[in-house]
């Protein structure tokens, strides 16, 4: 998994720079949108330990995986 995440870091890293960021720059930008996902750790796990907002989270991701599922077979098909 670090990997995985390593190569989207990279790639990420890449397109700054090709943008015209200096290096700097785009360590500190790339560092800046990692820091995000302690953030929504945090924020998962204040609301994970409340019921009634489990099942919220439970709800929009089963209908985040059913919009993907949905418009990927909408593209497949060519349905307008």
């Amino acid at each position: 998994m670090s990997f995985n995440q390593f190569c989207f870091t990279s790639g990420d890293f890449a397109v700054l720079v090709s943008t015209g960021l200096s290096i700097k720059k785009a360590l500190l930008l790339n560092f800046l949108s990692s820091l995000t996902a302690f953030a929504g750790l945090y924020v998962g796990l204040v609301l994970g330990s409340q019921d009634e907002a489990s099942k919220w989270i439970f709800a929009v991701g089963a209908g985040m995986f059913l919009y993907v599922a949905l418009t990927d077979l909408v593209c497949r098909f060519g349905i307008d």
